[in-house]
């Protein structure tokens, strides 16, 4: 009898192992399902695409076995929340519709990497006909004309504040109010346009007559015989105006001035290069706009790509990177992100680069970038191969880098977006904690965090719209490497052109 119930015992306490066995192999099942998860969701964030489950659920069993008893870790992950992201699907599509309208509407500029000259046939002007050598408009990226891409909501700050090169320019006109307009008939070339008196002299050589008292668009019936052919051109990208016929304005890329003022002192160019509503002129100099403050090119910017091939690459980017980010962090939280990155990456670019228009959302990108390099070092105990991780990370920068180095690509907005992104990412990034002291120092970071970005934004505004800036030079070799002789030429790229005039011993002017 006490034999039986000894055995008896004994079976009851190998039951009792066996059940508390069980329990602690489908304890530890469990963890390492929810591990293997957030590894795939953390280390592989470049090939993982699968839905994602909540890291109860089942998964591979893989594990990094130093990371299985750390109960904080475990209860972060199985507490983090994943978010659809549609954000950056829809700023996607928005912005892949933009670059299909600009290239349909603004068509394609000339493509390479240097400016190539071409020379038109005889072309009227005052002096006669001449022959123009014209440097093309270049768009290496197969896109449109930098010009068209200002008129769509590119961040041009001539269009958005008072630039201090702008009044230069408009200085060096020096136009006269105080001399009256008149109508320059040069009856041997059947051309005539409105001019002063000095004017046309200088360009008719004298050979000219000068009508005072009266432009050449209200002189009366039988007064009217030399056609008024001669009108102004704005040229480049906004300050130049020139009187020209409507063949030669065409022909060096300008916005010809069919009706209304007849004279170059009454154009606002850079109202139409601007465009968006344009600008209002200034009732006592109406060449210069009264008031520059088109802001929201802050904005649309981040929606517009410098061609087709750079908005391909940058947009594939944004989208497998965007992916990743917001499904850890969420809509709101990326949308501030990318705004502040892209915004602030483009506001820098201006600053350093003046008269240089930005378009892109290469700051947004990089500042994503930025995130995902966070997230790495942050959950660095988590990967299972954190070094290939950093090399796919460093070859996606390391090729928007190369193409920020030929024009119409920025590595300041660049780098800019991406040290925006280290301290948005702190500020807005669900982060792990392993201990109380890294909860702590993690905290501390983002106490700092937020005052560092309000600060930084505060002065980069300030300075864009008080203080008057110049190009720095310093910052082309990462801007602009010139790959050949003449492809950095802004003056070149941006459309230049010279009259040949063989008829005057060989003489050349140029513009």
């Amino acid at each position: 009898m006490e034999r039986r119930d000894r055995e008896e015992m004994r079976d009851a306490e190998e039951s009792r192992r066996g059940e508390l066995r069980g329990k602690i192999k489908e304890r530890e099942r469990q963890i390492d399902e929810a591990l293997d998860l957030a590894l795939d969701y953390y280390g592989r964030p470049f090939a993982y695409h699968g839905k994602m489950k909540p890291l109860r659920r089942a998964g591979r069993a893989k594990r990094r076995d130093h990371t299985t008893s750390n109960v904080m870790v475990r209860q972060q992950l199985e507490a983090m929340p994943v978010f659809r992201p549609w954000f950056v699907s829809v700023v996607t599509a928005f912005q892949l519709a933009a670059l299909v309208t600009s290239c349909a509407l603004g068509g394609f500029a000339a493509i390479g990497l240097e400016p190539v000259s071409k020379r038109s046939d005889w072309i009227s002007t005052f002096e006669g006909s001449d022959k123009i050598v014209y440097y093309e408009s270049l768009n290496i990226w197969i896109g449109p004309a930098m010009s068209f891409l200002v008129g769509a909501g590119a961040l041009f700050p001539p269009c958005m504040r008072d630039d201090v090169h702008v009044d230069i320019a408009f200085a060096r006109l020096d136009y006269d109010a105080s001399a009256p307009l008149g109508c320059c008939e040069l009856a041997r070339h059947n051309v005539a346009g409105t001019t002063t008196q000095k004017e046309c002299e200088e360009t008719s050589n004298g050979l000219a007559a000068w009508k005072a008292g009266v432009v050449c668009g209200e002189r009366k019936s039988g007064s009217n015989a030399v056609a008024h052919v001669i009108r102004p051109c704005c040229l480049g990208m906004g300050v130049q105006c020139r009187a020209l016929t409507v063949e030669h304005c065409a022909y060096v890329g300008g916005i010809f001035q069919h009706d209304g003022p007849e004279h170059c002192s009454q154009v606002n160019c850079l109202s139409p290069v601007c465009g968006m509503g344009g600008l209002t002129s200034d009732p006592d100099s109406p060449y210069r706009p009264a008031k520059a403050n088109q802001w929201w090119r802050f904005f649309t910017s981040l929606f517009l790509q410098s061609g087709v091939s750079v908005g391909m690459l940058l947009l594939s980017m944004q989208f497998v990177f965007g992916w990743h980010v917001e499904r850890l962090a969420g809509a709101l939280r990326v949308g501030l992100l990318y705004v502040l990155c892209g915004v602030g990456g483009n506001l820098f670019a201006a600053l350093v680069s003046p008269d240089v228009p930005q378009a892109g959302p290469g700051g947004a990108i990089f500042g994503l970038l930025a995130v995902v390099a966070q997230e790495l070092t942050q959950a660095w105990q988590l990967i299972d191969r954190p070094w290939l991780e950093v090399v796919k990370l460093s070859a996606a920068a390391l090729l928007l880098l190369t193409a920020g180095t030929l024009p119409h690509i920025d590595n300041v907005a660049h780098l800019s977006g991406f040290v925006i992104g280290v301290v948005c990412s702190a500020i807005f990034l669900p982060y792990i904690t392993f201990n109380q002291w890294n909860a702590a120092w993690k905290r501390g970071i983002v106490y700092i965090s937020v005052p560092l970005l309000l600060i930084v934004f505060t002065l980069a505004f300030a300075i864009f719209y008080s203080v008057p800036m110049s190009v720095c030079v310093a910052c082309w070799p990462i801007n602009c490497v010139p790959y050949t002789p003449r492809m950095c030429n802004a003056t070149l790229r941006q459309g230049f052109y010279r009259v040949e005039r063989s008829y005057l011993g060989g003489g050349a002017e140029s513009f």
